[in-house]
């Protein structure tokens, strides 16, 4: 990650989810200089190697999270992201 980001993106994954490189192209072309992450709560391959072929670092969490707080964290981040 580099030091000179404003701050940071943090992109959520699950499973081998189809829109998973697209979202993390896009994240990746923002006007500013951000540091990029991948969470999750389904480890696999398919993340991992998305993550290493774009050298981003995976935060891997085994306890699930609800629902509701995933969809407010979409939802917010969702917002955010049609404002720029």
């Amino acid at each position: 990650m580099s030091s000179k980001s404003q701050h940071t993106f943090v992109v959520l994954a699950y499973k081998e989810s189809p829109f998973l490189e697209d979202c993390i192209k896009s994240v990746m072309n923002q006007q500013y200089n951000s540091d990029v992450v991948i969470a999750t709560s389904t480890p696999n391959a398919f993340i991992d190697a998305i993550a290493k072929k774009y050298g981003l670092k995976v935060i891997a969490r085994q306890r699930r999270i609800g629902a509701r707080v995933l969809r407010v964290i979409l939802i917010l981040g969702c917002q955010f992201l049609r404002r720029r």
